[in-house]
């Protein structure tokens, strides 16, 4: 089993980003793009116009069984159950006992049988192996992680260039679709995560290559996760990895409402609910500093001489013009709160803030538009087809496969069951069995 940081792993991309003079950095065993033509360009680029990220380092999963929701909810905090249709989606977090988050993620609900989730980079794969370790007889996990790739468009005109691309657009807030024609049924969901109109593509490596050359034809402009951190940091989004992980709980990471928490079970169920009665010593806050000075990730915050906290993540908004953080700290100080904060420079002060940093909420949902592409989106008819384990074809005529083992146990550990072409699930092979059980140790 190839451990996840045995070897450095690069996106179908990797070779247009050396072209366009990208400037990377290593994310989870993965080198990606940082920066293009740079990170404060890029950024206004997706607040006036749009802009295109590769998030390709992001775990990819196929779920599916007999009753798959109830294993899953089981197991994630959020109430699976309420993805009641094709099409819905909703984000989730898995915890371990002590309710520190493994991973968190958007969950996709094909039809009653079938989800795909796509959890962060930074615990995708422990999330995959414990699962797979302990509800791994009920379910089938595929692993798609090398074999497709993700695009994120994102900014007000997002909706508008994909029409352009003969793309459907989703218009509601936490809802996909699958795109037919040229584009090999492309996975769109609508996400913004940088505080604006945005939308997730998820498809095969061969469509996403296509895909970006035609997105950059078209003037949108390449970013890099430089510019997508400071985006998502004005709009108040916590990053797993970054500001929580398996030493920081949900409750601390301020994410209780991601959690149904009138479920019987779910992973950490028992130390959340005892946070959530006793309370935390620690929560995600805003801060924005009151001067020039850089706030650092990692840097301590004082109030007076005691120190309260550290920041988690940083960086310098340049919609507002100043720095800004999340930091964990103690949860008694309000909005408007001044402390200080170590950088290189000394101590300065900063003031607690409620994110979002002064960006304007999006509508929940986008305006119709009066004229569809002979493109659009087939969804409602395609999603209810009854071989559900298949996305359809570009004509509708025959399921074409999710091309489920061109990446999963020899790769990374976790078993992958089969179906036959007619749609029969096949009994797992001894090798696939083996791999579990290394997988489970």
């Amino acid at each position: 089993m190839n451990d996840r940081g045995s070897k450095t792993r690069f996106s179908v991309l990797h070779s247009r980003h050396e072209v366009l003079g990208a400037r990377f950095v290593e994310v989870d065993g993965w080198r990606m793009p940082a920066e293009f033509a740079g990170a404060v360009t890029e950024h206004e680029a997706v607040r006036e116009s749009v802009g295109v990220f590769d998030l390709s380092h992001k775990g990819k999963l196929v779920i599916s069984g007999s009753d798959p929701a109830h294993v899953l909810n089981r197991c994630l905090t959020n109430d699976v159950h309420h993805l009641t249709s094709p099409g819905k989606t909703q984000y989730t977090l898995a915890c371990d006992d002590d309710g520190g988050v493994i991973a968190d993620g958007m969950l996709y609900r094909f039809d009653r049988d079938s989800f795909m989730m796509f959890p962060s980079g930074a615990g995708w794969l422990d999330f995959a192996k414990r699962l797979d370790a302990e509800v791994g007889d009920e379910i089938t996990i595929g692993v798609i992680h090398d074999s497709h790739g993700i695009l994120s468009l994102q900014g007000p005109e997002a909706a508008v260039t994909l029409r352009r691309l003969g793309l459907a657009a989703p218009q509601e807030y936490m809802f996909f679709d699958i795109s037919q024609a040229e584009w090999g049924n492309s996975f769109i969901c609508r996400t913004d995560f940088a505080g604006q109109p945005g939308f997730d593509i998820i498809a095969t490596n061969p469509v996403i290559a296509a895909m970006w050359d035609e997105l950059l034809d078209a003037g949108v402009t390449p970013c890099g996760l430089r510019a997508r951190d400071s985006l998502r940091l004005e709009a108040g989004n916590a990053l797993h990895g970054t500001d929580f992980n398996e030493h920081v709980t949900a409750i601390e990471a301020r994410l209780a409402w991601a959690i149904g928490w009138n479920k019987r079970q779910f992973w950490g169920k028992e130390a959340l609910e005892a946070q959530r009665t006793t309370g935390t010593q620690r929560r995600i806050f805003g801060l924005t500093a009151t001067s020039p000075a850089t706030l650092e990730t990692g840097a301590t915050i004082y109030d007076g001489q005691q120190q309260v906290g550290t920041i988690t993540s940083a960086c310098h908004s340049p919609t507002l013009n100043k720095p800004i953080a999340l930091a964990l700290f103690e949860p008694i100080y309000q909005a408007g709160t001044e402390l200080q904060v170590d950088t290189t420079t000394g101590r300065v002060a900063a003031t607690v803030t409620k994110p979002p940093f002064g960006t304007t909420p999006q509508p929940a949902s986008l305006p119709r538009p009066r004229v569809m592409t002979a493109g659009r989106c087939l969804a409602t008819r395609a999603l209810r087809r009854p071989h559900h384990r298949y996305w359809p074809s570009a004509r509708c005529s025959r399921p074409v496969p999710l091309g489920l083992r061109d990446h999963a146990t020899a790769s990374h550990g976790v078993r992958l069951r089969t179906y036959s072409p007619g749609g029969t699930r096949t009994n797992p092979s001894a090798q696939a069995s083996s791999s579990r059980s290394r997988a489970s140790k």
